[in-house]
Order: structure tokens, then sequence, then C-alpha cells
């Protein structure tokens, strides 16, 4: 975002009309000074003055709580909310002359219908796009032809959630929240579409590996059947899982989704029943095969859960 002597006095003016509003109204050159903080980090006077002599001058980092600090030290305090209005007010029309960056972002959120721009660490340039209709989002920086220099790239992490308002302000995205909702809806369902197939694909090794490490924790002619604690063996069969996701490193293959949640607890309480049984007939019968048959008793809910048969 960058300010010109024009742009700077424009954007104070509908900043000053926008505290006169919500009765936090400054006289004339405190609200220059304050606005000019916000955007520039300098009194109004210096930042016009840059502006002038380079003719666009860029913004320093911004954030609602920057923007909220600078108020309160004028004594105006204002919630979250009160600052991003005021300052989406502020910027009103000017957005294409304030950053050709950021006016292409909204020509991307408004050429699809449910999209909007979200905050995204995991992105290079801090934002993303995400929609209605598809799982996940879409890095910006991953755009085509939208690279940014590196104070650029500094800005825009920095300045994110301002950046993110500011853009689907510009977009007319009212209901960005039920976009998220719905996007999230879907990332919880490609999470267990993925956990089915991983424990579709490695259903025997996990059983296996599952039950050899369970009885190598709890061996039946050692264990007491109130030794079995439900905690300790989910923990172990947790692990085992997360060994097996980790090692296939798989962007939507998560250990914490819906499913897996599911399945762990499910397959948990299964297992202890059977290493209980296991512990009770020790004095009763030999058991030939432990390893099998608890490998067999982690199966039926697997495939129950999977629905496999």
């Amino acid at each position: 975002m960058y300010f010109s002597p024009n742009t700077l006095n424009s954007t104070f003016l509908r900043f000053h009309q926008a505290l006169n509003t919500r009765g936090l109204g400054l006289g004339r050159t405190a609200a220059r000074n304050v606005w000019a903080n916000i955007v520039l980090g300098r009194n109004y006077s210096a930042a016009a003055s840059l502006a002038k002599a380079k003719g666009k001058t860029p913004a320093v980092a911004i954030t609602i709580d920057s923007i909220r600090a600078r108020l309160l030290y004028r004594s105006r305090e204002v919630s979250k909310a009160i600052a991003l209005e005021i300052f989406i007010e502020a910027i009103g029309d000017q957005l294409p002359n304030l950053s050709e960056r950021m006016q292409e972002l909204v020509q991307a959120v408004r050429s699809k219908e449910g999209t909007c721009l979200i905050q995204a660490s995991g992105d290079d340039y801090g934002l993303g796009l995400m929609d209605s209709e598809f799982a996940g989002y879409l890095g910006i920086a991953q755009l085509y032809n939208f690279d940014l220099t590196e104070q650029e790239q500094c800005w825009f992490r920095a300045s994110a959630d301002i950046i993110k308002a500011v853009v689907n302000a510009a977009a007319g995205v009212k209901d960005w929240h039920l976009i998220h909702a719905a996007n999230i809806r879907l990332c919880q369902k490609k999470e267990d579409e993925v956990f089915a197939k991983f424990c579709t694909k490695h259903l025997d090794s996990l059983c296996e590996s599952t039950s050899s490490s369970l009885l190598e924790e709890f061996p039946p002619l050692e264990m007491a059947d109130w030794d079995l604690d439900f905690d300790a063996i989910y923990n172990t069969v947790y692990g085992v899982f997360e060994r097996y996701i980790f090692e296939c490193r798989s962007n939507w293959l998560k250990i914490d989704c819906k499913l897996a949640d599911a399945v762990l607890d499910h397959l948990s309480v299964r297992l202890r029943e059977t290493l209980k049984w296991m512990c009770d007939s020790v004095d009763e019968e030999i058991i030939e095969d432990p390893l099998g048959t608890l490998t067999h008793s982690a199966r039926l809910p697997m495939e129950k859960m999977l629905q496999l048969n």
C-alpha cells in the first residue's frame, strides 16, 4: 500500500468522518496526526512532505491492534470490530490508487461467487483464497503473475489481518464466516475420506503392528485386568497410527480428523476387552497365538468403522 499526497489527504478526510459519526471525534490536527501515524508511522506534516518528495511512499505495517493503539493514545478506546470498520471506511474507494496488488485480490475474490480472502500462515505472503465448493485454500503466492517485492511481501505478511478485511469488504463479501464454515466441513469430509483410504490400504499392517505393540506393553501373562488402563492402551494405539501417518507424509492425512478419533476410540475399547479376556484366560487355557488373536480382534472394529464388509 502506497500513499501519495492526494490519497493521504482523501483517506484522512474519510477517517475523520468515520470518527465523528461514532462519537469519537478529534480536532482536525490531532485526527490528521493519528491517521498519518496509522498508515505511515509519523505525524501528518512529515508524512505529507515525504509523500510529496517521493510521489508516493509505502505504508508501515498496519494491524487492527496498531490502529487501536494509535486511537487509544488519543484516549479513544475502540473494539477490534470498530477499529476495522473505521479503517475500511477511511480507505473507501481509494484502494485501486493505494495498492494495485490488493485490487488484484479484490478481482480474484469477485471472479467466483462464494470466495473470500483468509489469513494463511502456510502461504509465503500470509494470505489465501478460500471458497465454499473446494476443501482448503489457494495461497496467493501461487496465483499466476502475483509476485511481490521483498518489501511488499514483508508488508503483506505483517498486515494480513487488515488486507483480508479490506479486500473482502471491497469485493462485497459479507458472509465470509459462512464460506469459512462450509470450507471447514469440506475439509473434514476430505480428511475422513483420506483417512479411510489409508486405513483400508494398510489394514493388515496397522492391525498387526498395533497388536504387537500392545502385547509388548501389556503381556497377558504378567498383567491383571485392573492394570489395563484405557488411556494407556489408547496412547499405544495412537502412537502406532501416528507413526504410519507420519511416514505417509500426505497433506490431507491427519491423526486428529473426526473419523480417526472415532476409529481409534472404538479400536482401543475393543482391544482392551480382548486383552482383559486374554489375561483372565491365562490360568484356564493356553492361548496359542496371542498376536493372531489380538490382530483378529483389531480387524473387526476397523472393518466395521470403515464399512469394508
